[in-house]
């Protein structure tokens, strides 16, 4: 009789994925929070590979360790290590600890300081990266430009050891402008950016003069992150002349190309979805059709746009099941749960949502959201009949959902009830 083979730890792992990527967030992020906790996370970590684009879009907070925070700016680059090939405008995933290693032993006693300012911190302390990234990116960029061999630790990369060099000056020109990107990024999430031509211009010719080499990478991450700067990025470009007016340009073009692959991959689209919560999801909406309408400029390839077609409709199904899905889980499961009490979240999650459907709107559809928010609006007359809801909250939920006229609509059916009562009683 055979005997049947025992199952290797990866081959474990990635059933453990497979069955994970069915899983509810919730158990999903469980799951990354026991993962993160890990001292050595090592082959653990591949449970979480195929689960990224979803962790992309639920954004939850990671702890703020020495390689995190060190590759944080590059993230939007940050490819697995099969769909890198060299001279790629990424970074391979595989390269992060092996660099992330030798810089923290190699940049000296900064390297205490900044392993105590980010001790228990997570992704979403902005103050804590603010400070300890401005010690470690400038660092680490002189680091890297002065270091010629692979550190230890390389070959378990996957990556031949003579393309340690060039990505790792790539690497180095964009952490040595990393402070400045991740503020720009800051004031532009709230809309406290008037951008300003000198400042874009002094950042990319400091990241070309650092290396011409890292200014795709470094256009790359600025679109990613900021595309309402794509605007100032062409002024920019004519601006600088002569060569360096070409080299932009090309940096420009590869940077678009790279983004649209990146999006064109399994989940790349949809990944850029969602957030921590709803303003986060409107805003995240808005920046995704921001960097499509870049892509689809006037002087974009016929080939191009038809790629663009197909990913706006992807993006519109996207946009399409990331609203029904808020408007369940922030709106849908309280309003059941209501008792007559405040409804103030309700109220607030009903402003979050029609900021998401404004701007989903944009990728496509109509009638799908107005039927939602139909039915939703009869969720809130439901609720108002079993009085689970105060005619004051009833009526500003009405309004919010449905508009002025469906709430003085519901007002007088109210007010004709109570008349009818009246009569009834006298």
């Amino acid at each position: 009789m055979a005997t049947m083979e025992k199952p290797t730890l990866r081959q474990a792992i990635r059933h453990a994925a497979r069955d994970l990527s069915e899983a509810p967030d919730r158990h999903l992020l469980e799951v990354v929070a026991m993962v993160d906790a890990m001292p050595v996370r090592g082959e653990a970590d591949l449970i979480l590979e195929p689960l990224r684009p979803r962790l992309a879009r639920l954004r939850p907070p990671r702890p703020l360790r020495f390689a995190r925070l060190l590759f944080l700016p590059l993230d939007p680059l940050i490819v697995p290590a099969p769909r890198w090939r060299p001279g790629d405008n990424t970074v391979p995933r595989t390269a992060i600890p092996a660099i992330a290693e030798a810089v923290e032993a190699e940049i000296g006693p900064v390297s205490a300081e900044i392993g105590a300012s980010i001790e228990g911190r997570t992704t979403e302390d902005r103050e804590a990266i603010d400070t300890a990234g401005a010690l470690l990116w400038p660092a680490a960029a002189t680091l890297l430009k002065a270091q010629a061999r692979p550190p230890a630790g390389w070959d378990a990369t996957g990556i031949a050891r003579f393309h340690y060099r060039p990505l790792a000056s790539r690497i180095g020109g964009l952490l040595s402008q990393a402070t400045r990107l991740w503020r720009l990024e800051a004031a532009a999430a709230q809309g406290l950016v008037t951008w300003e031509f000198k400042a874009l211009r002094a950042l990319l010719s400091d990241v070309a003069a650092f290396d011409p080499e890292a200014l795709p990478m470094a256009v790359a991450a600025l679109l990613a992150r900021i595309p309402e700067a794509a605007p100032i990025l062409s002024d920019v470009a004519q601006s600088m002349g002569g060569g360096a007016d070409a080299i932009l340009r090309q940096a420009s073009e590869a940077a678009a190309l790279l983004l649209l692959e990146q999006m064109e991959a399994p989940g790349g689209a949809e990944a850029r979805l969602g957030g921590r919560d709803l303003a986060d999801a409107g805003a995240t909406v808005r920046r995704l059709g921001s960097l499509l309408d870049i892509l689809d400029s006037g002087h974009s390839p016929r080939g191009r746009r038809e790629r663009l077609n197909g990913l706006r409709q992807r993006i519109h199904e996207g946009c399409l099941s990331l609203f029904a899905g808020q408007l369940s889980s922030d709106f849908l499961e309280p309003l059941r749960a209501a008792n007559g009490g405040d409804a103030w979240d309700l109220e607030a999650a009903t402003r979050g949502l029609r900021t998401l459907e404004t701007e989903a709107r944009r990728m496509g559809g109509g009638s799908e959201y107005d039927g939602l928010l139909k039915n939703a609006a009869q969720s809130v007359r439901d609720a108002g009949a079993r009085g689970a809801l105060g005619q004051a909250s009833q009526l500003r939920l009405m309004e919010l959902l449905a508009g002025p006229d469906a709430a003085l609509a519901l007002l007088d059916e109210d007010a004709a009830g109570m008349g009818g009562l009246a009569v009834a009683g006298g």
